[in-house]
């Protein structure tokens, strides 16, 4: 059943990503890109227009699906305030210990990414498919983990960072 509907900023890579793994959770009321022509559509997905469009929609409810871990925070420095941050957890993500996990507002949290307890997710950002944090972990805002990537033992990433598939930082 779906209960929520969200606008995707940004039409990608990330974006296909997101509507492959989320759309039978979510409605996506549609994309806003600057670099898309209006009218057409992304992935069955209708184009909007362009982010200073968006800016105007009331109450938007968005994510932000672009890769690029700097254009992601210049992208939510400039519609934080115009817009409300979706978070995204999918159904078979796991928070084994909810109550000690900070999760940021506009983070995605794809199929099988999992936290353990303690760690601390900045907002605005990505733990693609298979991602973990183990105990304490942190991730600054804005930052990616792509498919696989894991942060074990404490250790801390620093905002805007991007982690490649199958990469692993450890405090270890």
């Amino acid at each position: 059943m779906i209960q929520q509907s969200v606008h995707l900023v940004g039409g990608g890579g990330l974006a296909k990503d997101i509507i492959a793994c989320f759309g039978k959770q979510i409605h996506f009321v549609g994309i806003w890109d600057d670099a898309l022509q209006a009218g057409n559509d992304f992935q069955g997905i209708p184009i909007l227009g362009t982010l200073n469009e968006l800016k105007e929609v009331k109450q938007a409810e968005c994510i932000i699906a672009v890769g690029q871990p700097l254009i992601r925070k210049k992208i939510f420095e400039n519609l934080n305030g115009k817009v409300v941050w979706a978070t995204l957890i999918h159904p078979d993500a796991r928070v084994y210990d909810p109550t000690s996990v900070v999760i940021g507002q506009g983070s995605i949290l794809f199929p099988q990414a999992y936290l353990t307890v303690g760690c601390k997710i900045g907002m605005n950002c990505v733990l693609h498919l298979q991602c973990g944090l183990h105990h304490d972990a942190q991730i600054g805002a804005h930052s990616i983990l792509m498919p696989g990537a894991k942060i074990t033992c404490a250790a801390h990433l620093p905002e805007c960072s991007k982690l490649l598939a199958n990469e692993v930082v450890t405090s270890a």
